[in-house]
């Protein structure tokens, strides 16, 4: 096997760039400037990079399937992103826990059964009292997974679909919860959090 070939798809500075999405359907590169609230696109067929405001924060934006459409979170709000063009900021659609202080939303994705699962964290990255929250577009539901987190980052699915990836990247730990993808169900219950993996600070 070779071995991996890296290289910059987009020289654009950004002030906090994550959440970087492959959006397989339109064969293009989703990602955001939290900071400067920028939904950027990268369009490797054309080798071309798009970049739109959108708000004072963009936390995330994920395309919804099926649709012309992200879900993505500002700073203290779940909303929708009409593509096209440019793409367009929609009203809230669900506002899913108290921010007391500098809580914000951050990272997310979504899970095989298309529910959002998302993250809150303290922005002046001083407090852990992040949690985890799952959302589901279609019902309204919005459930309580996890907390005590410094900074959510990074939630995954295995691809058995078993189990679910939550990081502390405050703390440089990722941890595994059993997944169900019929009824979204995750043996992380709110304020605990089981079955740690720790990474090294050097990895």
């Amino acid at each position: 096997m070779s071995a991996p070939r890296i290289s910059c798809v987009d020289s654009g500075q950004a002030l906090l760039g994550e959440g970087p999405y492959w959006d397989a359907g339109r064969g293009v590169l989703w990602w955001v400037d939290i900071r400067r609230g920028r939904l950027k696109r990268h369009m490797p067929q054309a080798n071309r990079n798009e970049s739109w405001p959108i708000a004072d924060m963009l936390t995330c934006a994920i395309p919804l399937p099926g649709a012309a459409t992200l879900i993505a979170a500002t700073r203290r709000e779940l909303v929708t992103i009409a593509l096209g063009a440019p793409p367009q900021l929609q009203p809230p659609i669900a506002t899913l826990c108290e921010f007391p202080g500098n809580i914000r939303f951050n990272d997310a994705k979504l899970d095989p059964g298309g529910r959002l699962w998302i993250g809150t964290m303290d922005d002046a990255e001083q407090d852990t009292c992040g949690r985890w929250f799952r959302y589901d577009p279609a019902s309204g539901a919005r459930t309580e997974i996890a907390a005590g987190f410094g900074i959510t980052n990074g939630p995954a699915f295995d691809p058995a679909n078993n189990h679910v990836y939550l990081t502390d990247s405050a703390i440089r730990r990722i941890y595994r919860g059993t997944f169900s993808r019929s009824t979204a169900a995750a043996i992380l219950p709110p304020g605990a959090i089981s079955n740690p993996i720790r990474v090294s600070p050097t990895e």
